[in-house]
């Protein structure tokens, strides 16, 4: 399994038992191929002269040279894949209360976000001294479920007087699960206060829910009625007239719908400048979040206007000077009585530069009344199997990092996210081996020329061997 972000239900899912976990293993370098191609013929070589009888004609000081050769050639090819001198900060991870071994999840925190370049490949789990293990990087989100619409035969549609006008709706034997229902209907124009009710022989109601709101005007149309989960076989929807006239109902679908939430967490931000443009008719805020990888998911305004619909347009930028535009959103509020419906929280999926431009576009209206404006993302965390009589550090900050590979099964959960235990992140340390990348170059990288050198000094001495060994072979035949 090759490391990554993993979403899922609630974010993640894990399984308690069953999981191989594997260490990391040997890889090559950052040594120019066209040495490392140079230093691995040569090792061929020197191992096909001590596996063959041309090593019966060699004294022993030969083989010994030719020994301590292969033993510089075999070392040169391999490298640990994870380097301490590499990683410039660590955190450790807190566990309180763990005693026994599980799989266990610890959030990524904002200052070790700021401080990678990509969660994906800058982020290594390290136990005790400087042994990687295996983990998961997962991220939440939000999942909406819905099961497939019940059908619905609608009867008894009745008007009384100016009051009401209701309707019901038979599901139908099997007691299916419903929480939905959502109107069919060719009227516009119109505000109404609904009510839901349910019964299991058509003549005994219960009240479901009330001071629903269904509407359809200029600003937009919404026909959803939302309830408690219920098994009734039937539904009465009672829609107050309240002066209008009777709606023409053409029909109802009927569903259970269920939306799991992710986890989020507020983003740390700084406000660089608000201003409005007059003749542009628009309000402009600049946000700083201080590094390149908020991974904002969630912007909500705050505003005091009962009513309003206003067009967005976000625009993001690494230096705040050449900006990249981003889609055209929307925010809305209707008020009218009781009912009241708005949306005021974009989802930005996620955002990845430093500095946000948010226009809120006025036209001939007056500005709109923005009291504040906050930012979230989902939370982040890495799960693993957690031992308790091991120390665990998350080391990050390695531009140069690949995306680590782990033998790994997948993470599939038997009971769900919520049995982990959660851990913690301590605070953040500088990583006292730490190299910097010219600091930290193999030797063959600094000394390129006394490599090469080297290296024909060995493929002279080599000739060297091997032709004596063949004329020692020659004489003796």
């Amino acid at each position: 399994m090759t490391g990554g972000i993993t979403p899922g239900r609630k974010g993640y899912v894990a399984r308690q038992g069953g999981l191989t976990w594997g260490r990391r293993c040997l890889s090559w370098g950052s040594r120019p191929k066209l040495l490392h191609f140079a230093a691995a013929r040569l090792k061929t070589a020197f191992n096909f002269a001590i596996q063959n009888k041309v090593a019966a004609n060699m004294n022993a000081k030969q083989k010994v040279l030719i020994g301590i050769i292969l033993l510089i050639l075999s070392s040169a090819l391999l490298v640990a894949d994870f380097e301490l001198t590499h990683w410039k900060y660590f955190k450790g991870i807190q566990l309180p209360g763990v005693s026994s071994k599980q799989i266990v999840s610890v959030s990524l925190d904002n200052e070790l976000i700021s401080h990678t370049a990509s969660l994906e490949r800058e982020v290594r789990l390290i136990e005790g001294e400087a042994t990687e293990v295996a983990f998961n990087l997962v991220a939440d989100n939000d999942e909406i479920l819905e099961e497939n619409q019940v059908n619905v035969a609608m009867v008894n549609k009745a008007v009384l007087g100016e009051k009401y006008q209701q309707f019901i709706c038979d599901l139908g034997a099997g007691g299916r699960v419903t929480n939905r229902l959502v109107l069919e209907t060719s009227s516009h124009n119109f505000v109404r206060r609904a009510e839901v009710e349910g019964s299991e022989d058509g003549r005994k109601w219960l009240s479901l829910a009330k001071g629903l709101h269904i509407f359809d005007w200029s600003e937009g149309r919404r026909l959803k009625l939302e309830f408690p989960d219920s098994t009734y076989r039937f539904l009465k929807v009672v829609l107050w007239l309240e002066g209008g006239v009777p709606l023409d109902i053409q029909g109802a679908a009927v569903s259970r719908h269920e939306k799991i939430s992710g986890e989020l967490e507020p983003v740390p931000v700084a406000l660089h400048s608000h201003q409005l443009q007059t003749p542009q008719k628009f309000s402009e805020w600049l946000f700083d979040f201080g590094h390149d990888r908020p991974l904002v998911n969630r912007c909500t305004f705050d505003v005091s206007n009962p009513n309003f619909r206003r067009r967005v347009d976000l625009s993001v930028s690494e230096d705040i000077t050449q900006w990249q535009p981003g889609p055209a959103l929307e925010i809305f509020r209707t008020t009218s009585g009781e009912f009241k419906d708005e949306f005021t929280t974009l989802e930005t999926n996620p955002l990845n530069h430093r500095y946000l431009r948010i226009r809120v576009m006025n036209g001939d209206d007056r500005p709109l009344g923005v009291t504040a404006i906050s930012f979230r993302r989902f939370v982040r965390r890495v799960v693993f199997e957690f031992n308790p009589a091991q120390t665990y550090r998350l080391f990050y900050g390695n531009p140069a990092a690949q995306h680590p590979s782990y033998d790994l099964t997948a993470m599939e959960s038997r009971s769900g996210p919520a049995v982990l235990s959660k851990g913690s992140l301590a605070r953040q340390q500088s990583n006292p081996s730490y190299l910097e990348p010219r600091e930290r170059l193999p030797w063959s990288e600094r000394h390129p020329r006394l490599l090469w050198a080297v290296l024909l000094i060995v493929v002279l001495l080599l000739g060297t061997l091997l032709i004596r060994s063949a004329k020692l072979m020659g004489k003796k035949s």
